[in-house]
């Protein structure tokens, strides 16, 4: 699945963009699958990874739990490479940071430099304010030096059949 997204190396010499969807009954292992992507992702530079997860606090709660377990985020004595966001906005105390995270990536990719820093993984409630929040912090990171236009990023929709015809 990874390998029909964009690749995260050319992000700065030959922006481009894809889609790509995956489908999977009820308890079939689409969250192991989208975390093993996630990880994918992690190990192959992306720049961040945003997880689009549950239209309720629960919802989103059983996801954020679920990816804090599959991918040990937070264990004690282990070297976490994530920095996990949940419903960033503006002014919110993980914000500045996420937002340095991110444009000191993509200046060091920009100079062909590996980033060397924790992974962004936000994840983000399926409603029109976080959502828009969201937009707003990465609006935020401005466009001087082209930051927004270097950043790989792989977006996970769990909750894409809220909007499908069926």
């Amino acid at each position: 699945m990874l390998g029909a997204c964009v690749n995260p190396t050319e992000s700065i010499t030959r922006p481009s963009q894809t889609a790509g969807l995956g489908l999977g009954y009820v308890q079939s292992g689409k969250t192991s699958s989208f975390t093993a992507v996630t990880a994918l992702a992690k190990d192959n530079d992306y720049d961040l990874i945003i997880v689009i997860a549950g239209t309720s606090t629960l919802l989103m709660g059983q996801t954020v739990n679920r990816l804090k377990d599959d991918l040990g985020l937070g264990l004690d004595g282990v070297a976490n490479r994530w920095r996990l966001v949940e419903n960033p906005k503006i002014g919110g105390e993980a914000t500045g940071a996420l937002q340095q995270n991110l444009a000191t990536r993509i200046t060091k990719r920009q100079l062909r430099q590996p980033p060397n820093l924790e992974t962004p993984l936000v994840v983000v409630m399926k409603q029109r304010r976080h959502l828009e929040s969201l937009n707003e912090v990465l609006r935020g990171l401005g466009d001087q030096n082209g930051l927004r236009k270097g950043l790989s990023c792989l977006i996970i929709d769990d909750e894409s059949h809220m909007h499908t015809p069926d």
